[in-house]
This record gives structure tokens, C-alpha cells and sequence, in this order.
């Protein structure tokens, strides 16, 4: 088991969800909406720069490139979970 699984199995969800072969699969379209110190948004989308749990080592990739949460928002919702 790779340590980024064991990240995810620490989640309280029951042991046949985690146990299921497409567990992680759950956590691929996550979205992050982030605030840097500027007062500007970004999201954090999980595919394209790593798992979920790892966003604040990744935050730096993010694009802060949105002056509204709003707009942020409306930008990430799209087929995804919305984390915020």
C-alpha cells in the first residue's frame, strides 16, 4: 500500500467503501478553492496537480487568477466535488 493510500484510508468511512478497487477514484476530480495572501482565489484541481491531501504542498501551482470566491466557484463546479 503506498503511503498516499493510507493517507485516503484514514478517512471514517466504512471498510468495504475503502476496501473497494475504486476508492481512490473518489477523491480524482476534487476541487480546492484556495486564498493566497494577495486577497486573490485560485483552485487547487486534484487531477492535474496531485491528490487532495496534498494541496498545501501544491498550493504554490495553484493559478490565483480570481478576485471573488463567487467566481472561483462557478469556475470549479463543474462535474467535481467543490472543497472550500
Amino acid at each position: 500500500m503506498s503511503d498516499m493510500e493510507e493517507k485516503f484510508l484514514n478517512y471514517d468511512i466504512p471498510n468495504f467503501v475503502k476496501e473497494s478497487p475504486n476508492y481512490l477514484k473518489l477523491f480524482e476530480k476534487e476541487r480546492i478553492i484556495l486564498k493566497n495572501n494577495h486577497d486573490k482565489w485560485g483552485i487547487y484541481f486534484s487531477e492535474e496537480l496531485g491528490h487532495p491531501l496534498e494541496y498545501k504542498e501544491n498550493s504554490g501551482k495553484v493559478d490565483y487568477i480570481y478576485d471573488f470566491f463567487l467566481e472561483a466557484y462557478s469556475q470549479a463546479d463543474n462535474d467535481g466535488e467543490v472543497w472550500f
